[in-house]
């Protein structure tokens, strides 16, 4: 068994990311709420899986506890899930000065949770395009079960070698199979280099076509994969996100993805973060902050 500290910036919450979005509630992560623990498991290979046990200690930092060891590799992860190499000072000086968005920095909320790859994330925000949250997370679940050779999330390479079929009728992906087996055969061959999404001198701009050029990733697809690669402008509503931003500002039908980016526009390079914010402020009330 291995322990493992990393160090955390100076406005960080574990609470405010692990529960920014819904990743937290899909395999392979866990999360114990009672021990406030966020568990998470990575394929190094098809025949070797590592296990994390991430816990948040209040003199800033987390420890993870893994019983395979591979030090590197762990590190790497953990940064990528909580964005610990970002820099959102920007971001802060953007929000105290408006006194709607004080609790943006008591709750230090608006850093993402993400998956320990860019191809979990894909495949994952492919699998919350027009379906509610419980056929998402049924998905999910039969990719990890079905196709991993333990708790982890399987690699591309684990998808690309099943047939369109396979995905449809066992995995139950539906429509999405093709799209999905298209992403993972498309990375295995080398056709495309996820490290040029993740490492990339592109503006947000071409990066949200790129992203465009994909199939199965649409608008909103688009925008929120731009979110957990560290680009914000884009609040990529879904159904969701739309009738919520009509109740908080009384629109009397549902709005237009031009009215809502209209409304956030003067934020900037953040606009869709503080969009996203705006739409889960509640959430943040209810939780029990480490």
């Amino acid at each position: 068994m291995e322990i493992i500290k990393i160090g955390v910036p100076e406005i960080f919450s574990f609470t405010s990311t692990i529960f920014s979005h819904g990743w937290v509630d899909l395999p392979p992560f866990e999360y114990d709420r009672q021990e406030g623990l966020l568990r998470y498991y990575i394929l190094e290979n098809p025949e070797r899986e590592t296990d994390m046990a991430i816990k948040f200690h209040r003199t800033n930092y987390l420890q993870i506890i893994s019983a395979n060891g591979l030090q590197g590799t762990i590190e790497k992860t953990v940064s990528r899930i909580f964005r610990l190499d970002s820099d959102y000072s920007e971001f802060y000086r953007l929000v105290e000065k408006i006194p709607k968005h004080s609790w943006i920095i008591e709750k230090a909320a608006g850093r993402l949770l993400c998956c320990g790859s860019l191809w979990e994330d894909m495949v994952k925000m492919i699998c919350t395009t027009n379906c509610n949250w419980t056929m998402t997370r049924k998905m999910i679940t039969n990719l990890v079960e079905k196709l991993s050779s333990g708790k982890s999330f399987p690699l591309p390479q684990m998808v690309a070698g099943r047939s369109e079929k396979f995905l449809r009728e066992e995995v139950r992906l539906g429509y999405r199979s093709a799209y999905i087996l298209k992403l993972a055969r498309d990375i295995v061959s080398g056709a495309m280099d996820l490290n040029s999404f993740e490492n990339s001198a592109d503006n947000e701009s071409d990066l949200y076509s790129r992203l465009l050029k994909i199939h199965g990733i649409g608008p909103y697809a688009a925008g929120n994969l731009l979110k957990l690669l560290g680009y914000y402008r884009h609040p990529a509503p879904d159904s969701w996100s739309r009738k919520k931003f009509m109740q908080i500002y009384g629109f009397k039908e549902l709005p237009t993805d031009s009215d809502i980016i209209k409304h956030y526009e003067g934020y900037g390079a953040w606009a869709g973060l503080i969009f996203w914010l705006e739409m889960t402020e509640e959430w943040y009330a209810n939780m029990v902050f480490s």
